[in-house]
């Protein structure tokens, strides 16, 4: 199955699949790490982020706005691509912030301090 979700993206807290890994790792790691759930060395900070945002957290914040439209399993690769781009690179669906390229460094103090309501 294409869709199962493995990978997790840091440091938005998000579990994706293979192929969105992939274009997860085509942004460059100024916009997201990738990481294998099973394959990768895990540091206690990278997973408390993960237990306390998972994709619920992440898409609270990143698509606050929501989408008109998701991808889904289905979706052409070119369709993921865009998407993700809007949601990750350009923030498309993040309500207003003073500072959106400051998004990650503020995931991850929401995270260590037990408080994601501070981003929303």
């Amino acid at each position: 199955d294409g869709c199962a979700p493995t990978w997790a993206v840091l440091p938005f807290g998000a579990l994706v699949c293979i192929q969105c890994s992939g274009i997860h790792r085509s942004l460059g790691t100024h916009i997201s790490k990738v990481r294998s759930i099973t394959l990768d060395s895990w540091t206690a900070e990278m997973a408390q982020l993960m237990a306390q945002l998972g994709n619920k957290g992440a898409n609270e914040v990143l698509e606050a706005l929501p989408p008109s439209e998701r991808p889904t399993p289905a979706s052409s690769r070119a369709d993921k691509e865009t998407f993700i781009e809007l949601k990750y690179v350009r923030r498309k669906f993040v309500r207003d912030m003073a500072s959106p390229t400051k998004l990650p460094e503020a995931l991850c103090e929401a995270s260590a301090a037990g408080d994601l309501a501070a981003v929303l």
